[in-house]
């Protein structure tokens, strides 16, 4: 009887052990100027076939964005998953179903390279980086680790200036015979993410200004042909996702 109970205690003890061994991981999460991407790193279990896996994502950054994409690669580069969405609104929430199988783990259960990227309408790229494993089972759990490296946000002092109401903070003029090269530091949006710039001029010795002409993200524009002595208007402006900030206007008298 005495024997009984001892085998009894130790099968109990076994199982209490195998519990402890696959104790889940805490949820992960990566996240670029508020695009987010996590999955609950405790499911994640080794696939003996294929196996299903969930990641939600949730575009927090307040604009719409022209791609949001994860993908997810071995130490070797080999790309294990490539998602993505094009012309996402703002506060979208959804998820992706991944099928993995074991055979898609030929590099070992991990650690993989999760990366969020996501691209808004102006061309800038912000992206963020963690780390997935996989969990073994064989009863040992290996452990997941997330470190996100999230790209930081542009340096603003004297080159730029980050501001809920975008506006220049100057414009520099360059004279130089029947032209005139205006200038101006970078503008960014609450986000960090640089502004496009427009411009516009008026005829000469008038006040009607032509249309506006994109700089294509530069913060230099050269306007030619102009009559020496004649006087122009020149208006600049940056302009976001979320339309025109305020303009900057100066007067220029041509060489």
């Amino acid at each position: 009887m005495m024997r009984i109970f001892r085998i009894a205690i130790a099968v109990l003890v076994a199982i209490a052990s195998q519990i402890v061994a696959i104790q889940p991981a805490k949820a992960a999460e990566i996240s670029a100027i508020g695009g987010v991407v996590s999955w609950d790193a405790s499911t994640f279990y080794q696939p003996t076939g294929c196996s299903n896996f969930s990641f939600n994502y949730v575009n927090g950054t307040g604009i719409r964005l022209l791609e949001f994409g994860m993908t997810i690669t071995s130490k070797f580069g080999d790309k294990l998953v490539d998602k993505s969405v094009i012309g996402m609104p703002a506060g979208i929430t959804g998820s992706w179903s991944v099928q993995i199988c074991a055979s898609d783990l030929a590099d070992g259960l991990g650690p993989y390279n999760v990366v969020l990227s996501v691209e808004d309408y102006q061309g800038s790229v912000r992206t963020a980086q963690g780390q997935l494993t996989f969990i073994s089972r064989s009863g040992v759990k290996t452990p997941m680790v997330t470190t996100p490296v999230v790209t930081p946000k542009p340096s603003v002092g004297n080159s730029g200036t980050i501001t809920s109401i975008l506006q220049l903070a100057s414009v520099k003029i360059g004279l130089a015979s029947k032209k005139a090269t205006i200038s101006w530091p970078s503008v960014f949006d609450a986000s960090g993410i640089e502004t496009n710039y427009q411009v516009r001029i008026t005829g000469k010795n008038k006040a009607t200004f032509g249309a506006w002409r994109n700089t294509n993200f530069n913060t230099t524009y050269t306007f030619t042909g102009l009559s020496k002595g004649g006087r122009y208007q020149v208006e600049v402006r940056p302009l976001s996702n979320l339309g025109p900030g305020a303009l900057k206007r100066v007067t220029i008298k041509a060489k």
